[in-house]
């Protein structure tokens, strides 16, 4: 369903004069938050427990919740961290998992900041319809990262491309380094298929109409022929080392352990894979892993 007016809101949701339009003949009844527009009383949303006043960034009643939370004023909107959170259904903000340094960069990029969280969602919802398992370290995961830098090398180019999604990596890097590697690398595959794919029909303009099912499908082509990289694991999600050993995840810095490997490679069964022997110590740590160069040209057909 289309919008029927452009999502350009300052932080509580209101107007922005001259940036506004509407089209009253299409029926969509949403805005700001995805909420329900109250426009015959002027600019508010109607959230399910509360309405807000989109100019004031304040709510008409008092927060249900307000027991829970005396430190905050029972009528604030999102507990006024419209930064880094976002406000569920009128009872209190749920933060967003972004950097600090990424939110600098938002600030200082809006719309390419808007276009690229856009396209998380359309990522997510093309990795959920493939074939491919595990979301987090896996093939799924592989899939989605690299789809995504695919999306935004179309939608804001390759510098702003670039300069987001390893900020966004790195913010996670000292806590999982390999994870944080994969993910980088995965990303370059994303956009070097975006480049070649661009390349081949002829520049931006000329772009078909389903360029986003194309883009996707050589993704997942990517995937299965082994230029994406994922974690070594088995058919249970246990994570594995170098040598096919379970990791131990109850010990500190478990993470540094994980492996890379080819997005085609074969999943060991479960049942055949085990912790190391106590006497031989714990897995070698596979965090310093020589730097790969992202040298993949995508396919010349």
């Amino acid at each position: 369903m289309t919008q029927s007016s452009p999502p350009h809101y300052p932080p509580f949701g209101s107007s922005l004069p001259n940036r506004t339009w509407s089209d009253a003949n299409r029926g969509y009844r949403f805005g700001f938050n995805n909420q329900e527009k109250e426009e015959e009383l002027g600019e508010f949303c109607s959230f399910e427990f509360r309405i807000a006043n989109s100019r004031l960034g304040r709510f008409l009643s008092v927060d249900p919740l307000f027991y829970k939370y005396p430190f905050n004023s029972s009528y604030a909107f999102c507990e006024n961290r419209v930064i880094d959170g976002i406000e569920l259904e009128g009872l209190e903000v749920s933060l967003t998992n972004v950097s600090r340094e990424e939110k600098i960069w938002s600030f200082w990029n809006p719309i390419s900041a808007y276009l690229i969280s856009e396209n998380v969602k359309v990522a997510f919802s093309h990795a959920d319809a493939t074939s491919f398992k595990n979301k987090t370290d896996g093939q799924q995961d592989a899939f989605r990262h690299a789809f995504w830098n695919a999306l935004n090398e179309i939608d804001v180019g390759v510098e702003d491309a670039v300069e987001f999604a390893t900020l966004h990596e790195k913010s996670n890097q000292a806590k999982d380094p390999v994870a944080c590697q994969m993910d980088l690398y995965n990303n370059e595959i994303g956009r070097n298929i975006a480049d070649k794919y661009i390349e081949s029909v002829g520049g931006k303009g000329s772009l078909p109409s389903n360029w986003e099912d194309v883009v996707d499908d050589l993704v997942e082509k990517a995937v299965t022929d082994g230029k994406l990289k994922i974690i070594k694991m088995d058919s249970g999600g246990h994570y594995l080392d170098k040598d096919g050993y379970r990791i131990d995840q109850s010990k500190d810095g478990w993470e540094k352990k994980k492996y890379m490997v080819n997005s085609n490679e074969a999943i060991p069964d479960a049942s055949k894979t085990k912790l190391r022997p106590s006497e031989l110590g714990d897995s070698p740590d596979n965090s310093k892993m020589p730097e790969i160069k992202y040298d993949y040209e995508g396919d010349d057909d």
